[in-house]
This record gives C-alpha cells, structure tokens and sequence, in this order.
C-alpha cells in the first residue's frame, strides 16, 4: 500500500474517532462529572438501560435517595408534561439512564436529612423560639408544638407530604391544632387544616426553615437544631 494512501486511512481513522456521540436522545458531546442529585419523584424513578422512554426498565429509583449523575445532554424531551433530556447515572452498584425533565434536583438536602428527625428553632435566631420545634416521622406523621399568635401554646398532630425542589424540602401539613390562650381567662382553639406548610434547606452546612401553621406565631428562614 502507498505510503500517501496509509496516511489518508489514519487520518479518517483518527477524525473518526472524533465525531461527537449520539445517542437515541440525541447528538452532541455529554456534559461528564460525577455531580450528586436527589430524586424528586413521588413514584420513584424508573432507571432505563437507554436513553429511550422504551427502553427496558432496570429498576425504580425511590423518591427522595441520592443518585451520581455522569453524564446528560442531548436533545430537549417531552414526557408526560415535562420537558427535559436524559442523564446516566449511578445508583449504587447500577448505572443506567433516567429522564431528567425537573426529577433531579440540586443536592441540598434530601429526605435523610429531614425524615425520622426532631428539630427546634435556634434561640439564638428567634426570641423565644427554642420552644417551636416539630418531628418528622418516618411513618408520614407530623407533630409541632408552638407559640401561639399571642399568648400560649399549641400542639398540632398530623400527616405530611414531601416534595424535594429547588435544593430544599417542602412539607404541606394537613392535620389539627390544639391551642391554649393564657391571656386573662384560659380559651382553648382548635382548627382542622390542610394547607400547614414546612420548608427546610440547608445553607452554608447548616440546616434552616420556615414555620406556617394554623394559630402558630410563623417563623420564617431561621436556623434549625
């Protein structure tokens, strides 16, 4: 073979190795890292041997667990309402391919770090606040105990619902409080809801939240202990 034909070959060898990969979500050159996201997916998310909604289904991702993402791009999808591409991840010992469109959220906390746990205001932050303090259960239920929006105290017993977005943990409380006024002659209150809200993130390491329920004296963006 001529030499002048040998170099032409390696050449469209090597520029052949230089082509950008596709994939059936689309071409161009992956964004790689090992960047940690958690699942934000009330049924969990279905990990894909493919970039394809087709694709054969290895297993389900649970809701609220920490995944390694290595690589995402592609071309913009829709499923099912939601707009966005494929990423390969790792999750424990298995990779595979999961559709990212708002599933996978910045990794700030997840629900290890809110589930099961107890947690107190700071006094440090809010006078008077070392005495609002609320516990998440593992089982879905929710208990606070709080100031009222005056003089008193309330205990409030439910059930909550979590969702993971935007780096934070927003809880909405349905259940009852039960207040107690001190003022003058005792009053006692009690309200049914459904629209309590809890949001707990983390900043600089250290975990913050903010505190809206029926009769409470709201808190807003402190440090939780």
């Amino acid at each position: 073979m001529k030499p002048q034909v040998v170099l032409s070959l390696l050449i469209f060898i090597a520029a052949g190795f230089l082509i950008l990969p596709c994939t059936p979500g689309g071409c161009g050159m992956p964004a790689l890292g090992q960047a940690e996201r958690v699942v934000s997916a009330a049924r969990g998310l279905k990990l894909r041997q493919g970039p394809d909604v087709n694709s054969t289904i290895i297993l389900t991702i649970p809701n609220g667990v920490k995944v390694s993402v290595l690589e995402t791009g592609g071309r913009e999808t829709e499923i099912d309402g939601e707009r966005g591409t494929w990423s390969r991840v790792g999750y424990g010992n298995v990779i595979g391919w999961v559709f990212a469109g708002q599933f996978l959220e910045p990794n700030d906390i997840s629900m290890k770090d809110v589930a099961g746990r107890s947690f107190f205001f700071s006094p440090d932050e809010v006078d008077g606040a070392s005495t609002t303090g609320f516990a998440v259960e593992n089982d879905g239920s929710f208990y606070a105990e709080c100031n009222l929006q005056g003089n008193g105290r309330a205990k409030i017993e439910g059930t909550y619902s979590v969702s993971l977005r935007n780096g934070a943990a927003n809880l909405v409380i349905q259940g009852t409080a039960e207040g107690l006024y001190l003022t003058g002659k005792e009053k006692r209150r009690s309200k049914t809801f459904t629209d309590g809200e809890v949001i707990i993130w983390k900043k600089d390491g250290v975990l913050r939240g903010t505190f809206r329920l029926p009769i409470c004296g709201p808190i807003v963006g402190k440090k939780l202990e």
